[in-house]
């Protein structure tokens, strides 16, 4: 595990890269006019057995209130699918060593899901459709973490699934951060690639 920060302006994000992952790189898009946070893997390594580019972009949320966050994100054309899940977004607990309540997921047959997990660390999708290569995409989650807790997603400005359950685990401390991120529990031997508008 490698630990570095990325720096945009006057932000400064740290990152995790783990296995075969590239360092991130701020990129302005002719597309869009934008910065873009540019996240991707190589091989895996020999003797590794996984590949993450791991961002931070906020370690305050807190139970029982309700947090928003926006990705845009872009696949390139021609971009391999995944062979196994690939973590987009997730929000993880702190004080909890387990997989996070609630992550954006990129399934193996190339569709964006919206992922909960219970107290019995069992997965549930909440929400699933393809994402298109080569535009840009633009994501939105709403959360809110506790007994009371909801899941909201927006893409494209359409609103595309509200879910009234139980999000975080028991045994943590109440609070989690938001991750992005490149690619997380897979091997493979083609680099895989997404950027974030920041």
């Amino acid at each position: 595990m490698r630990r570095t920060p990325i720096i945009d302006g006057h932000k400064r994000f740290a990152v995790i890269l783990v296995g075969g992952a590239q360092p991130p790189a701020i990129r302005r898009d002719a597309q869009t006019g934008s910065n873009v946070l540019a996240l991707g893997a190589g091989p895996t390594p020999p003797g590794q057995a996984a590949d993450r580019a791991d961002i931070r972009i906020y370690s305050g949320i807190t139970y029982g209130r309700t947090w928003f966050t926006s990705l845009d994100v872009l696949i390139p054309h021609g971009t391999p699918r995944p062979q196994d899940w690939q973590v987009l977004l997730q929000c993880v607990q702190h004080g909890a060593d387990r997989s996070p309540p609630i992550s954006l997921d990129l399934e193996p047959d190339g569709r964006l899901s919206l992922i909960a997990r219970s107290d019995a660390d069992t997965y549930r999708s909440l929400w699933s459709a393809p994402l298109a290569q080569g535009r840009w995409t633009r994501l939105v989650l709403g959360l809110r973490m506790g007994a009371d807790g909801r899941a909201r997603l927006w893409v494209d400005g359409r609103a595309v699934a509200d879910i009234r359950q139980t999000l975080g685990w028991r045994q943590g401390r109440g609070g989690g951060g938001l991750h992005a991120q490149g690619r997380h529990l897979s091997r493979r031997v083609q680099p895989s690639f997404f950027a974030a508008a920041g």
